[in-house]
């Protein structure tokens, strides 16, 4: 049985391998630059996902949508408040503008 059948016919596994490839993946560094967990995980889901192309519910989707972009606020959030509150007044002023 090839490997994208198998991993069509259980999208459990698809889901626990792009996880772990996006852990390889996120490790990975060359000369001083890597990706980081996330993008990592990204990557790997995407071959995942062209490779076997699961058929999962439209729920697990959006969950795991949601829980990206969580994870990207998460991550970013302090950053975007910290800058709003050194240069906030500047850019406030300048939005209405654009």
């Amino acid at each position: 049985m090839p490997l994208a059948a198998f991993l069509h016919e259980s999208p459990a596994l698809c889901l626990f391998l792009t996880i772990v490839l996006g852990h390889v993946i996120g490790r990975f560094h060359f000369k001083g630059v890597g990706f980081g967990a996330v993008v990592g995980t990204l990557i790997a889901g995407i071959a995942v996902g062209i490779l076997a192309e699961p058929e999962l519910p439209d729920l697990l989707r959006w969950v795991f949508f949601y829980l990206l972009l969580f994870s990207i606020g998460y991550s970013v959030g302090p950053q975007f408040f910290g800058t709003l509150k050194k240069d906030g007044l500047a850019e406030i002023c300048v939005a209405p503008v654009v």
